[in-house]
């Protein structure tokens, strides 16, 4: 397997998908724009860092995020095409978004006019209403976690970065392990 000109540790190939380029870094792992071959399909492809494809806690976990949230579709959420581990990477597959975060957007538009922050917050509102309709709960929404094609529709991501804080706290979560409404509990 040949190494990607992208990263030192990055093959040019994981599994089925070809990485393209880097397109973002985090502290759970680097995005990439890869072709998810034989279909021909831009995705993006989040490659979790070793360290946390190792432990076993983490892995189970994201993988169960994973699967969650995969059985959703939605206009404003982000996809998610495929969990998967090959040679020693974890990745999640998902819909490509040709745009930007909506944190790149504002710095750039410096002063939003108000009836796109309506519109914007209409379509974030509606995405959040689908993933709770579903039992999920995004923990992290901030603008880098909102994407913005180039048709100005919004794209929320619900595999977001894990924060600063304990490494072990899920940033999305069933919303069963949380409803005190519920009389069904997780042990």
């Amino acid at each position: 397997m040949s190494k990607s000109k992208f990263s030192d540790n990055m093959p040019e190939k994981i599994g089925s998908y070809r990485i393209l380029g880097r397109i973002g870094k985090g502290g759970m792992g680097d995005i990439y724009r890869a072709m998810q071959e034989p279909l021909e399909r831009v995705v993006a492809l989040k490659v979790l860092p070793p360290q946390l494809s190792r432990d076993d806690e983490f892995a189970k976990r994201f993988k169960a995020e994973a699967d969650a949230i995969s059985l959703i579709e939605h206009q404003n959420i982000v996809n998610i095409y495929e969990y998967g581990d090959t040679d020693g990477y974890s990745f999640i597959a998902m819909q490509f978004i040709d745009g930007m975060d909506l944190g790149e957007y504002i710095t750039e538009t410096k002063r939003v006019p108000i009836p796109i922050i309506i519109d914007f917050s209409k379509q974030i509102c509606r995405g959040l209403l689908f993933a709770h309709s579903r039992n999920i709960i995004h923990r992290d929404i901030k603008p880098q976690n909102i994407l913005l094609d180039k048709k100005n529709r919004i794209h929320i991501t619900l595999i977001p970065e894990q924060s600063r804080g304990e490494p072990s706290t899920p940033l999305i979560q069933l919303a069963i392990d949380h409803n005190p409404h519920t009389t069904h509990r997780r042990q």
